[in-house]
């Protein structure tokens, strides 16, 4: 979908005679290789404890990250 949108763009700027500038972000790197247990015991060295780092931890287990962009969603 993405590649087809900026074939679109790029159409339509070169049609145009304007410029087209664009930026890609690859953002599942950012999300899918957190350790979770070494970012709760790194935390845990910096001083969060008790319910804090509790919640932390719980609200990282078995989560999923979406992202939204242009009223369109990601795969999980």
């Amino acid at each position: 979908m993405v590649s087809y949108i900026l074939q679109e763009a790029r159409d339509y700027c070169c049609e145009r005679g304007s410029s087209l500038h664009a930026c890609y972000l690859d953002a599942q790197s950012a999300f899918d290789k957190v350790w979770i247990n070494g970012l709760v015991y790194k935390l845990h060295q910096l001083g969060v404890r008790g319910k804090l780092l509790r919640v932390i931890f719980e609200s990282l287990q078995n989560c999923t990250s979406l992202v939204l962009s242009c009223g369109f969603v990601s795969e999980p």
